[in-house]
């Protein structure tokens, strides 16, 4: 019977999806509050049919210290045929080799080994060069069947002259020589990510890092992890395992209440991004039952969240050209200036409407791209980036929902989607209430949907040529 057993659960074993292995360190894996490494959200870009992804990065280690504490151990007795392991080490394997942390490799890529003592231990350790473990992780991965993948180190948040600071000439270099020497797949993520940091600006990157210059917000770590992805999905050996890239920006009107209380730390929860469109709406602005304060929506800002310009008071767009206007914008800027929040460069037409003076305007502010209505997916080839269409959330009838819910399965990379939401639930204007449950069912359908969802700003800059 025994045996029966077996033979009938052997083709479900042979069947077994493969598991896309990560290891490193923080910016791969972080559980510091504030702070995400891109690992955390790898898995929503990996297609969960075909495989599964486990994250064993652990904070603080290097290519040596992840070995010698068996770190590696314990994912290496486990792979099987047909998984992916990818590794990123070299924030951590400076320093000294035979004492603090010792966690120190040999500089290079190189065999050369150095027997050290650890002072605090007494212990011998033969101390390898950076590649040399790299090689190791590598080389033990294709013996179990799994695919090695290595990925130079994310840069960190240090500039010089207007340029992120790049390791092309140490540990990014040695990475690309292990890849090569073991025949590992290769990513070149230091140079991928300091070529979109470069573009997006050092303020705008300033933004996606917490505490330090090392690790990355929510925000950041979102970025970095699309980055990968986009890479991963341009390799042959893992190609196949990827989500086709989908991308939904969520955007929220009018500094309801509920953005703070209820949206906001469910977006989080999540891994969502989102924009939050804010203004001091007449007559509800005040009103604690109905609005945020400005200190909520500072709050929204260091929770990661993309900030955007909706006018001071929520004013229509002018037929001409108009210096009150022009005050809507910049008022908007300076409320938001006392909260240390960036001036915005996402913009919301108040009731949609706009004028060719309104857009002349919003475009000598500095305000790179603004949304209207519409109801449609949005067309990068063709419609104005200070004209983008969005699909309203508006409406509780299941014509309305399903509305929504056709336009989040049919988005795509070439058609994103931009979702326009006001309060969940909106207590001030029930014509644009949310309610919660439905929120939920959206959310719900974005993360079966695979899509990457995003802040308005976050998706503008995934798009070719709109940086």
């Amino acid at each position: 019977m025994k045996v029966i057993l077996l033979l009938l659960l052997f083709p479900v074993l042979l069947s077994a999806a493969p598991v896309v292995w990560l290891i490193g360190d923080s910016t791969v894996r972080n559980s510091t509050p504030g702070q995400k490494g891109w690992g955390d959200f790898l898995a929503a870009h990996v297609d969960p049919e075909k495989a599964s992804v486990k994250n064993a990065a652990l904070g603080g280690r290097s290519s040596r210290s992840f070995l010698r504490e068996g770190l590696w151990e314990k994912v290496r007795s486990q792979l099987q045929a047909g998984d992916v392991v990818i590794m990123q080490f070299g924030h951590n394997d400076g320093g000294p080799l035979d004492r603090e942390k010792a966690r120190a490799s040999l500089k290079g890529s190189g065999p050369e080994t150095r027997e050290v003592t650890i002072q605090e231990s007494g212990e011998k350790e033969a101390v390898s060069t950076f590649g040399g473990y790299l090689r190791r992780y590598a080389g033990d991965a294709k013996a179990a069947g799994a695919v090695p993948v290595v990925c130079s180190l994310v840069p960190r948040n240090i500039w010089q002259e207007g340029k992120v600071q790049r390791a092309g000439d140490s540990y990014a270099k040695w990475a690309q020589e292990a890849a090569a020497a073991e025949g590992a797949a290769f990513i070149a993520l230091n140079d991928r990510t300091a070529d979109a940091y470069d573009t997006v600006g050092e303020a705008q990157v300033k933004e996606w890092f917490f505490g330090d210059h090392t690790h990355t917000s929510g925000a950041g770590a979102r970025f970095n992890a699309a980055l990968v992805a986009d890479a991963l999905r341009a390799l042959p050996v893992t190609a196949p395992l990827m989500r086709p890239r989908k991308l939904v920006a969520l955007t929220f009107d009018d500094a309801c209440i509920s953005h703070r209380t209820t949206v906001a730390p469910r977006l989080q929860a999540l891994g969502f991004g989102a924009t939050f469109f804010v203004c001091e709406y007449p007559g509800v602005f005040e009103n604690k039952e109905h609005s945020m304060s400005w200190e909520q929506i500072g709050e929204l800002h260091r929770m990661g969240f993309e900030v955007g310009n909706h006018t001071l008071t929520h004013r229509h767009a002018p037929s001409k050209e108009s210096a009150a206007w022009r005050g809507e914008l910049s008022g908007l800027d300076e409320r938001c200036a006392a909260q240390h929040i960036p001036k915005p460069v996402s913009f919301a037409w108040p009731a949609y409407q706009n004028t060719p003076a309104a857009i002349a305007m919003v475009k000598a502010h500095g305000l790179k791209f603004a949304r209207v209505g519409g109801g449609r997916l949005y067309d990068p080839l063709t419609d104005d980036r200070l004209l983008i269409p969005s699909v309203s959330t508006s409406g509780g009838k299941e014509d309305d929902v399903q509305r929504v819910l056709l336009a989040i399965s049919r988005c795509d990379e070439q058609h994103p989607l931009v979702l326009t939401f006001h309060g969940v639930p909106d207590t001030a204007h029930p014509h644009v209430n949310t309610p919660p449950e439905l929120f939920e069912r959206y959310l719900k359908a974005l993360q079966e949907s695979g899509a990457e969802v995003l802040s308005f700003r976050e998706l503008m800059l995934r798009l070719p040529g709109m940086r």
